[in-house]
């Protein structure tokens, strides 16, 4: 029987996937906008024998390196079919999630593979992060911020994967710019999205030791403006975040010193 935990993220991609797969059928009924590819939907995916794996019923369950390479067939699908930007940020969160389930099983030792099995998904991770961090993507090329609505699907895949490689190099430049957005707005944003831009910031700082330092000098140095903004709050919510941000800071200061 599956892990809790990892039936809980299994349902979760299930009803991303299953929405997302009732989107394109219903995008298939208008044959000018038809994304049909090789007369099947995303929602499948081919092994050798070209037999159909329902991805819901594969995530149930541990998954095997046949079964990680079958997933990778589907996110190369997934990136063939989409035409429209309104389906971008939806197709990330889909791959965010079938990535954190992979994660999640990896770590808990149900399955047994070798890093860069998992690579694949790691740059959607960053990725999906940055866009929940900023809304927009950056063109690495000419260093200018592009919003995302001004991308259609196939050129947003082409600059993602550009701008996932560059990330790695350029990561000053990455944060300096996610941080800023995050301290110019935290004060006008839900709970949630705040949430969100802290912890994934938090996230990235684990992920690659070398970020630490640039996100950290970024939050002092809106330290004063961001404590100013909450300080006089009734607002419950704007309290809550603001021990938020310092819990983070703490984290941040206690891994620096390490």
């Amino acid at each position: 029987m599956a892990d809790t935990n990892v039936s809980a993220l299994s349902a979760e991609i299930r009803y991303f996937l299953n929405s997302y797969c009732k989107s394109v059928q219903k995008t298939l009924e208008t044959p000018a906008k038809s994304i049909l590819l090789s007369g099947s939907l995303p929602l499948q995916c081919y092994d050798d024998e070209k037999s159909d794996i329902d991805i819901a019923v594969l995530l149930e369950k541990p998954l095997t390196r046949v079964e990680i390479s079958r997933l990778k067939k589907l996110h190369e699908q997934m990136d063939r079919t989409v035409n429209y930007r309104m389906d971008i940020l939806f197709l990330l969160k889909i791959k965010s999630e079938i990535y954190n389930c992979i994660q999640f099983q990896y770590s808990s030792g149900n399955i047994s593979c070798e890093r860069k099995e998992l690579r694949i998904f790691e740059w959607l991770t960053i990725c999906h992060n940055h866009i929940l961090m900023t809304g927009e993507i950056v063109d690495v090329d000419s260093s200018n911020t592009v919003l995302l609505k001004d991308f259609a699907g196939r050129e947003l895949n082409r600059q993602l994967k550009k701008y996932s490689e560059a990330s790695i190099r350029n990561s000053d430049f990455f944060f300096s710019e996610s941080i800023s957005q995050l301290a110019r707005t935290l004060y006008t944003m839900e709970t949630g999205k705040i949430e969100s831009k802290l912890r994934a910031c938090l996230w990235l700082c684990d992920r690659e030791p070398a970020w630490k330092k640039t996100v950290l000098e970024a939050i002092r140095l809106r330290e004063g403006s961001i404590k100013k903004s909450f300080y006089s709050s009734t607002l419950q919510w704007k309290k809550d975040i603001f021990q938020f941000y310092h819990d983070i800071l703490a984290k941040l200061n206690h891994r620096e010193s390490c």
